[in-house]
């Protein structure tokens, strides 16, 4: 039988014992210059590590490897559990470092698999420390008493791919009642990529017809027996988690896998150096219904899914399970994934702020959309998400400002709350009620928006945002009050009061004490099948993502940035894509009369499992959610995680005041300027122009 090189808990992972208190270690060279000293850094680590795991450490200098992921050094272990390793030192000089374990691949590439996430990172003070002791003695992952430690993020090159088996997704054929299935995942070496795709899909068909995925025991893995050098090349790392577990964090898998009844909500987290080289064969156990307790499961069935079959961001496969004795369809299982892909660069390890909280953050005072939904001051519209609405909730005293973010056509990321445009044929609607904009455009691009356009009632057409170009957007004119002679000039100047600013114009045009709580849009399906606004997602999360991140990373320098969004995915990918800004969960309201499909977007209870799981630094719930929550709200915290708020009736005063007494970690209201003197405008109202295309002449 061919084996298959992974990781799981069938390597040979050694247990590291609990180690004494540290002792002193001497240091001598007679080969230093003055300029630099000999240091011996030393860390205990406590927990499981595989047999292609060490440790290593990285730090400010060039000899730790000047934060660079790739030149950080390998550690060696001297004693059970002890690992140590001695550097040259510059003499004078403030010395930063973080210990992290990582994995090493058949290419003797460096994962990272954990890294301690300290703000600031541990520090040798070269005027205080260098010369006057011998070296550093640490535990992993403590520092002042505070424990931080976080999983990597998907590297240059890594991928990593979540399968996710939500409450029972298995219909049994002749199986009137329900069978308790457990579930285990083996990722597989697939044919070389440099095969022509006729060579590849004729393999995959004699790999799968041959039965060489198809192990009842070992499932396919590295139990033994010599492994090809070609095989070493592929790297895995496999871990499960059950949502609904009281631990709820990930773990290797079980030797016969991990229960999936209807209220199981099971993740399988992969970290993979070769994706389009790695097959997945899903192995399915069950137990007889009277059997002793050392009785092990027999093979229920299994599956394959190979790595064309994951070729979007995320997605839902419906597979046939396969009889593991005669290969006979015995069933069919639903099976979500998600693909999250690196960033075109990598990043470095210095800065890092995805669990740091400043202790006096308590009740936060953050403005929705900038001072809140558009709205009439006095003669003058105050625009959501703008310069200008940003600038004033922070001279009002906001502590944090909420933006929502989205892409155009073109890829540029924007300021704008909802997915779509409401368009209206005629110019009758009520200009004290809504926002009127102005789209000039030509015949054929009235056309082409024309394609996409969404009915709602008999007047009133709806057009998603995506659909257009950031140059048609900023074309738009928007409706400014008439005056008199005798009444004031506008007191909001119009360039910073426009909708649609590019997200480079906020970080560049508003000051970095600003911090800024960027909500990425992103389309919901709904229980009953239906979407959210009417928009389908079309778009690929990863790009999508990319292209709002790389935005930050370039341009918000110094700025403290939290990420937020109300796809449990799409905040997984937020996190896992970089290093250096915290994620939160939005979590929808409980007034909704169709709930999001995934039940991690609404149930409180899976939001905190989630969002622990995935070390998000928080969750953002609406209030309404909250107050109808019977239980003890401290849990959240409890698990480790900030709790916000959000919600209409949080821009009510007394309301404040009862959530304050909560002791929140943040609270997102309207109208932080304290201007209550109008209603909300209902949103929107666009009127299309006709605008003489160029091109057409030109080409007459």
């Amino acid at each position: 039988m061919q084996r298959w090189f992974f990781a799981d808990e069938e390597s040979k992972c050694e247990r590291k014992a609990r180690t004494p208190s540290p002792e002193p270690v001497s240091i001598k060279s007679s080969h230093v210059s003055l300029e630099s000293v000999p240091w011996k850094f030393c860390v205990d680590y406590k927990k499981q590590l595989c047999a292609n795991e060490t440790l290593a450490i990285i730090g400010n200098i060039e000899a730790l490897g000047k934060w660079k992921p790739d030149h950080c050094l390998a550690m060696k272990e001297i004693d059970s559990g002890r690992w140590c390793i001695s550097v040259v030192l510059p003499r004078n000089e403030d010395i930063y470092y973080r210990y992290l374990v990582i994995g090493i691949d058949g290419k003797r590439r460096k994962i990272i698999r954990f890294w301690e996430t300290h703000s600031p990172a541990r520090c040798v003070k070269g005027s205080v420390s260098l010369g006057e002791e011998d070296g550093c003695y640490d535990v992993f992952g403590y520092m002042n008493g505070d424990y931080h430690v976080n999983r990597g993020w998907v590297m240059f090159h890594t991928v990593i791919v979540q399968l996710k088996f939500f409450k029972a997704p298995f219909v049994i054929c002749g199986h009137n009642e329900t069978t308790l299935l457990y579930v285990k995942v083996h990722p597989i070496r697939m044919p070389p990529k440099n095969a022509n795709e006729n060579e590849r899909r004729e393999s995959e068909h004699k790999v799968i017809e041959s039965g060489a995925l198809n192990t009842l025991s070992g499932g396919g893995g590295g139990g033994g027996g010599e492994v090809s050098n070609e095989l070493k090349t592929t790297f895995a790392f496999t871990e499960v988690v059950s949502l609904n577990s009281s631990s709820s964090h990930f773990t290797y898998q079980p030797k016969f896998g991990t229960p999936c009844g209807p209220n199981d909500m099971l993740i399988f987290h992969m970290t993979l150096g070769n994706f389009a080289n790695t097959a997945y064969e899903v192995d399915f156990y069950s137990y007889p219904r009277k059997a002793a307790k050392d009785i092990p499961p027999y093979h229920f069935g299994y599956v394959y899914i190979l790595p064309h079959q994951l070729n979007k961001s995320d997605g839902t496969l419906t597979l046939n399970m396969l009889c593991g004795s005669k290969n006979q369809p015995v069933g069919t299982v639903m099976i979500r994934y998600l693909v999250i892909r690196p960033l075109p660069h990598d990043l470095i390890m210095e800065d890092t702020f995805t669990r740091f909280w400043n202790p006096e953050w308590i009740n936060m005072q953050i403005g929705h959309r900038g001072c809140g939904k558009s709205h009439w001051r006095d003669r003058d519209i105050l625009r959501e998400n703008t310069v200008k609405s940003i600038k004033t909730a922070f001279e009002s005293g906001a502590n944090m400002v909420e933006i929502d973010v989205q892409l155009t056509k073109d890829n540029v990321p924007i300021l704008y709350h909802d997915l779509c445009l409401q368009f209206s044929p005629s110019d009758d609607s009520d200009i004290r009620k809504y926002d009127a904009l102005r789209f000039a455009l030509t015949e054929d691009e009235i056309l082409q928006i024309g394609k996409d356009e969404k009915k709602d009632g008999p007047n009133i057409i709806r057009k998603p945002i995506r659909h257009f170009t950031l140059a048609q957007l900023r074309a738009v004119k928007v409706y400014e009050p008439s005056r008199t002679i005798s009444e004031p000039n506008c007191s909001y100047d119009t360039k910073s009061n426009r909708p649609f600013v590019t997200l480079e114009t906020v970080l560049k045009k508003t000051s970095r004490d600003i911090i800024l709580n960027i909500d990425v849009k992103w389309p919901i399906r709904l229980e009953n099948g239906s979407w959210v606004d009417g928009v389908v997602r079309e778009e690929n999360m990863n790009d999508y993502v990319d292209a709002i991140i790389e935005v930050v990373l370039k341009h918000a320098k110094t700025r403290r940035i939290i990420f937020s969004a109300f796809c449990p995915d799409v905040a997984a990918v937020l996190h896992l894509k970089q290093n250096k800004y915290p994620v939160f969960l939005l979590c929808h309201g409980a007034f909704a009369d169709v709930q999001f499909i995934d039940s991690r977007g609404h149930d409180l209870h899976n939001a905190v499992s989630f969002a622990h799981v995935m070390e998000l630094q928080g969750i953002n719930v609406h209030s309404s959610r909250l107050l109808a929550y019977k239980g003890d709200r401290t849990f959240v915290h409890k698990s480790g995680l900030r709790l916000m708020t959000w919600g209409s009736r949080n821009r009510d005063v007394d309301f404040r005041e009862k959530l304050n007494s909560w002791n929140l970690d943040g609270i997102v209201y309207d109208r932080i300027d304290r201007y209550y003197a109008s209603q909300d405008l209902k949103g929107n109202m666009a009127y299309i122009e006709l605008k003489e295309d160029k091109n057409k002449l030109k080409v007459n």
